[in-house]
Formats: C-alpha cells, structure tokens, sequence
C-alpha cells in the first residue's frame, strides 16, 4: 500500500470533506455528504481528501464503509497528522502541491472501527482503562465527541475521567457519570447497527425495493433513537412514503438515496435536532 500510485487508482472513489481537491484523479469525486449512498455500494477501496483537522473526521467517515477494509484506504491531507493519533489500520498521507507523498501507517493503539463503536466506553464502564493513558486520545478522537452533546458530557467528566485513566477510583465510578458513559455506549451502537443493517439493506444491487422500504423502516428510526424531534420527522416521513416495490422507479431511486443520506447524517449525529433531519427528508424544507 506505501507504494500505490494514489492519484492514478482507476475506478477508486475519491471522497471529499471540505474544500475540494487539486490533484488528479481517474475515478469517481464525490463530496462527503454523498458518503451515505456510496456506502450502499459497498466500494472494496476509497481515499478520502481531508484538509486540516478534517483528517479525523475523514476516519470517522472511513470507519462507516464497512465494506472497504481500512488496510486498503487512506485519507490524503494537507499537514501530516502524529501518527500515534492516526489509527493503527489506516493510512494516511500529505500533499505535496498536486500530488500525494508517501502513505504512511497509523501508530495510534486503536483500530479505525474503534472511532465509532462503544469500545472505550464500555472499557471505562469496567475500569479497564485503568493505567492506559494511551487511550485517551481514543476517547478524544471518537465520533461522538465531535458532537455537540458527546463534548459537553466528556467535558464535564474530564477531570473524573483522567483520574480514571491514571489508575483511580477502582470501584467507586460516580453513578451519574456511568450513567453517562451507558448513554454515549448506546449511541454509538445503535449508530453501529443502523449504519451497517441499513446500508446492506439499501444495496442498489442485490436488493430490491420492497428490501429497501424494509429496511427504512428498520433502521431509519434506531438511527433516530435519541433525538425525539428527529424520530417524530422520520416516523412522519415514512408514514407518506409507502409501497416502494409500487412506485416509479425515480421515486424508489430517490427515496433509497435519501434514507442512506439521513442514516449517514443521524449515525454522524445522533442528536440531531428534527430540523436537521427534516431538511434532508422532506426536500424544499423552509423555516
């Protein structure tokens, strides 16, 4: 992998998270709000174009393609990031004006699936961080402590939490902060299962409209669990969107595209207000 020719990668999709790109590419572009129906998909190799401190957030999306091994990956940026902060399985390289340098291999003591899953959660949860100061950078690298609910509860413990990782209170965890870390594991494999059920289930290829309309159902509102104003505008928006295997086939198309939009959106989110939702699902959405 730390010889591929990147930017010659025929057919490889290139996702872009802010501004976009300036070097060459053969295969597909795309911007990253388009993550969500290239993940249905299922694309076996990616690169992602991530400036600046975007580049975490270019794992946070590598980490959802369940389909493209993280091996055969890697977010381009513009500064190279310290590699103990770069996951241990992905890839990661600076640009050097139109063209990427050498891929370099992240040192970080987690995996890229670790960005999104409960796994340091449920490692707090049963004081198994204890002596692990490693791990926080895990803990502040993670998904949903880009958002705004998940930084202000780990913000609140940070002091507790740091304790935590140096080894004390063995057995004597605050019960509003377990609560807390219950809450943040929950999320996040909800996230977990609602990405990977739904994008399966919205597959363009081997499934047909009647499994897409089942899994919109399914997994539309676990992904919505947590915001009620989010889960009234998805229980609205499937209420007048019945009989998909009946409909035209650019409405079936376009309602496909936009549950795997929302499933992104909310998986990124999970507390996204029911504005933020309705503004993808219910296009031309006004104040």
């Amino acid at each position: 992998m730390s010889a591929l020719p990147v930017s010659h990668v025929v057919a490889t999709p290139l996702v872009e998270l802010d501004a976009p790109s300036q070097m060459p590419w053969t295969g597909p572009v795309m911007k990253a709000r388009a993550a969500g129906p290239l993940c249905t998909q299922r694309p076996d190799r990616l690169m992602l174009w991530a400036p600046g401190d975007s580049w975490v957030r270019g794992f946070h999306l590598l980490a959802m393609f369940k389909s493209a091994p993280p091996e055969a990956c890697a977010v381009l940026t513009d500064t190279l990031p310290p590699l103990d902060q770069v996951p241990s399985d992905g890839w990661v390289a600076a640009m050097r004006g139109a063209h990427p340098g050498p891929l370099q291999r992240g040192a970080a003591p987690f995996a890229c699936a670790e960005l999104r899953s409960d796994r340091i959660f449920r490692l707090l949860l049963s004081g198994r961080v204890r002596r692990r100061p490693e791990l926080l950078s895990l803990l502040r690298l993670h998904l949903l402590a880009a958002t705004d609910h998940g930084r202000c509860v780990l913000e609140r413990w940070e002091p507790v939490i740091r304790v935590m990782f140096g080894g004390g209170l063995a057995g004597m965890m605050p019960e509003e902060l377990r609560a807390d870390l219950e809450e943040l594991a929950g999320v996040a494999r909800d996230g977990e299962h609602a990405v990977t059920g739904g994008f399966h289930a919205l597959d363009p290829v081997v499934r047909d409209p009647a499994d897409w309309e089942a899994g919109a159902r399914r997994y539309l509102p676990l992904a919505a669990a947590h915001s009620p104003s989010a889960l009234a505008v998805v229980e609205r928006w499937l209420d007048s969107s019945f009989g998909w295997e009946s409909a035209p086939a650019f409405c079936q198309e376009t309602w496909r595209v936009t549950v795997a939009m929302a499933l992104h959106r909310l998986a990124d989110d999970p507390w996204l207000s029911g504005r933020g939702v309705a503004e993808l699902l219910f296009p031309g959405f006004g104040p």
